[in-house]
């Protein structure tokens, strides 16, 4: 577990910076019920893996959230965000913090991501584990129907927010030779797009990865907003990709846009 967990904080270090950052804090529970803080740190790390597989964020490393969990220990509260953990929060580079509170009564365990500059909630699902914890002598274990229920809510989750994220391209405008030059989005002013923003052009894949369907961003090109029309259309001017966008859409392939740069 250890190496996997190596491993995958690896990855996240490798990943673009344009990638927002998240925090995946140490589940809690309502309980001080033995046993439990082993079951739920195995919850936590495989939400772990499953945001690394995700593939749409750069995970901060375990190491840097301890002053984040030692604040919010001293809260003992679900509104933890307050201006010094911001400001931790910002100090270790998180954008989002990723969070579980499991109550016992219900065996739901509740999660939610929080984006630290806004101070809101940008998504949240909850799972049911019902008898899905196990006991392993002295401790309670999250068995294989348990770890699986936590890895597609996190996934969903995640497949969530990061829907609201991109907007689609809705047509060519502009074309030179056989590439694409200039596109028209169903982005504007209402999705915070604006004039000079950076994007990178995408198309999305489903994975399956032990059982369970993970959507992939896959970029297929770079464009840059030259127009922003409304509230709800902006146009972008490709600058890489242009002639794969236009087989692509030819094809009848849905193609979406994402900010990774502002002006």
């Amino acid at each position: 577990m250890l190496a996997v967990c190596l491993l995958g904080l690896a990855t996240a270090q490798s990943q673009p910076s344009s990638l927002p950052s998240i925090a995946v804090l140490a589940f809690e529970c309502d309980s001080s019920t033995a046993g439990i803080g082993a079951a739920l740190a195995q919850l936590r790390n495989e939400a772990l893996q499953t945001v690394l597989r995700h593939g749409h964020f750069a995970v901060v490393e375990r190491a840097q959230t301890a002053s984040l969990e030692a604040e919010r220990e001293l809260q003992k509260s679900e509104s933890f965000l307050d201006g010094k953990t911001v400001e931790q929060s910002r100090a270790i580079g998180a954008d989002f913090l990723l969070s579980g509170f499991f109550e016992t009564k219900t065996a739901v365990l509740s999660l939610k991501i929080t984006d630290v500059a806004q101070k809101a909630v940008v998504a949240s699902s909850t799972c049911a584990l019902g008898d899905d914890l196990k006991t392993n002598g002295n401790t309670l274990a999250a068995g294989p129907t348990a770890t699986r229920k936590l890895k597609q809510a996190v996934a969903e989750m995640l497949s969530l927010w990061a829907a609201q994220k991109r907007f689609a391209v809705v047509r060519i405008l502009e074309e030179k030779g056989d590439k694409a030059r200039l596109v028209l989005l169903a982005g504007g002013s209402a999705k915070g797009v604006k004039k000079g923003m950076d994007l990178e052009v995408f198309i999305i894949k489903t994975e399956e990865v032990d059982g369970e369907p993970l959507d992939r961003f896959v970029a297929v090109g770079k464009a840059s907003v030259a127009v922003v029309e409304n509230a709800n259309f902006s146009q972008a001017k490709i600058s890489d990709g242009g002639k794969e966008l236009r087989q692509l859409l030819a094809s009848g392939k849905k193609i979406y846009c994402r900010i990774v740069g502002t002006p």
